[in-house]
């Protein structure tokens, strides 16, 4: 990173050059990861921004397919640096976000594709950024480390706050998983594995003094891209639990990173705990406070159907996750992270939002092309019996079922962890509400778009699509082959796959066409 010096951007005026920031003496030309510090407020290319926040040199040329007509100059500077004063324009990094949105500086990570791969430079301006948060200016003198008199022994110097360290390489392979492959509400934390060619340790190793100045067990890792307008794109955020060096001085060295998402950080047991009659909302925020939990310290939002759990009236002996887990089950939620590492609460069964993801075979047009797509009709994740039991002395029962499932395909009431008992509702009226919910959502469906596979070797377009993906996103998967068919469902998890200019991805979908 360049820090070329201070700008007072109450000064600025756009086209007016001589109010841009300055390039250092002797200096005629912007280039990547120039920036300056702000000192002054203002507003510079529309963007207001404060002291602290830093503005980025970057080219201003409209490029063919990157940005809407009209919204800049059409042709001019290249990307790769170089820039006349006509031809830059500069981004805000606002250094006030949390870390959970901040996002990395521009021109951090890699280009994700280059004219040396297979297939060529076919996504310019993507940029994939792996980042570590930790503080990289702290030294802490021990023993072994600096000359004699340099410091006061076990002083600490550079006691900044830890920010994002840009830690990509540009060998990698990357694999990510989240969400569940039949979309129960039981969901398993997410995961990424990440490994770096690094064969001189400079991001990693285990010995000191170089480990207490890099990532370590308990730091927080991402992934995630740039895309062309400099826009974030995060894939996980999660807090590294392993570096495994497997030293051969024969081969390159590779360090395999593994991180977990940050709700592991609720797997946390706590003794002798009880709890009131009190809301779902409530206890899950109560347990996350016992748990410890640190990352996301904003507002917690709840979907609205918000009801009353039972107490824990005698002391237990709990873990916190499993007890979120029952007290969100209990009132037909389910908890998981968001892609920014932010505890999570939303309706269960999933509900399908934004634009349906249009997915075609090999045959299909106008679509996202997956070139496998696993189709299934059977009644494994068939709900047509549902019933559920609280921990009241006697345990209240809720059943519920669709006569005109169970006429014709019998009692099926096994699957998805049902039948749920031992759960937290108080009231049984509560209960009903999300069993029929569940009743509705699963008596009809045995036809299934189970998953599909994706490589952008075959579709390019799956880039963009795959960087914004969520759990929850709407899908029609459409076979075009044989008899036509086509299925509505909800992305409920996903494995990702990614190498340099390569990303495949297996997509799980729940499948919400019933099967008349």
């Amino acid at each position: 990173m360049a820090l070329v010096g201070t700008f007072d951007a109450s000064t600025f005026v756009e086209g007016n050059f001589s109010t841009y920031p300055a390039l250092p003496p002797g200096v005629t030309l912007y280039q990547p990861t120039m920036h300056w510090l702000v000192i002054v407020a203002g507003v510079v290319f529309g963007q207001p921004v404060e002291p602290d926040d830093l503005l980025f040199a970057l080219p201003s040329p409209r490029p063919y397919g990157y940005f809407n007509y009209g919204d800049r100059q059409f042709g001019g500077a290249n990307r790769d640096g170089d820039w006349e004063v006509e031809e830059v324009w500069f981004l805000a990094w606002d250094a006030a976000v949390p870390p959970p949105d901040q996002v990395p500086y521009p021109n951090a990570g890699c280009p994700f594709t280059t004219d040396d791969q297979p297939f060529g430079d076919w996504a310019p301006g993507w940029r994939i950024v792996v980042d570590a948060f930790y503080n990289i200016d702290t030294e802490a003198r021990t023993y072994g480390t600096d000359l004699y008199g340099d410091r006061i022994y076990g002083s600490v110097g550079g006691q900044g706050a830890g920010r994002w360290v840009d830690i990509t390489e540009p060998s990698f392979q990357i694999d990510i998983g989240d969400g569940m492959r039949n979309g129960g509400p039981r969901v398993t934390v997410a995961e990424v594995v990440v490994e770096f060619f690094d064969p001189v340790g400079r991001w990693f190793d285990i010995v000191a003094p170089e480990t207490w100045f890099q990532p370590q067990p308990g730091t927080a890792i991402r992934v995630g891209f740039l895309d062309p307008l400099w826009r974030y794109h995060p894939l996980i955020s999660a807090v590294i639990e392993r570096i495994e060096d497997v030293h051969d001085g024969d081969h390159p060295r590779v360090v395999a990173v593994r991180g977990f998402g940050r709700i592991m950080d609720l797997t946390v047991d706590v003794p002798q705990v009880t709890r009131p009659v009190e809301l779902a909302s409530s206890r899950v925020n109560a347990l996350a406070e016992m748990a410890g939990w640190y990352w996301d310290d904003g507002p917690r939002f709840f979907p609205p159907a918000d009801a009353t759990l039972h107490p824990i009236a005698e002391p237990e002996d709990i873990t916190i996750r499993d007890e979120i887990d029952r007290a969100c089950q209990s009132v037909g939620w389910f908890l998981d992270s968001d892609k920014q590492g932010r505890m999570r609460v939303r309706t269960w069964p999933h509900e399908p939002t934004g634009t349906p993801l249009h997915v075609v075979d090999c045959a299909g047009v106008d679509g996202l092309v997956a070139h496998s797509i696993a189709f299934t009709n059977d009644q494994s994740l068939l709900l047509n019996y549902v019933f559920t039991s609280n921990v009241a002395d006697p345990p209240a029962y809720v059943i519920v079922e669709d006569g005109g499932s169970v006429g014709r395909l019998g009692r099926r009431g096994r699957a998805y962890g049902f039948p749920q008992s031992g759960l937290a509702w108080e009231w049984p009226a509560d209960a009903e509400v999300w069993v029929r919910r569940v009743v509705d959502r699963f008596a009809y469906v045995t036809r299934q778009a189970e998953s599909f596979e994706t490589d952008t070797y075959v579709d390019p377009g799956w880039l963009p699509a795959l960087a914004d993906l969520d759990t929850g996103r709407a899908v029609t998967v459409e076979r075009s082959g044989l008899r036509p068919l086509i299925l509505d469902g909800v992305v409920v998890g996903w494995r990702h796959h990614l190498i340099p200019g390569r990303w495949e991805s297996t997509v799980f979908v729940s499948t919400i066409t019933e099967s008349l």
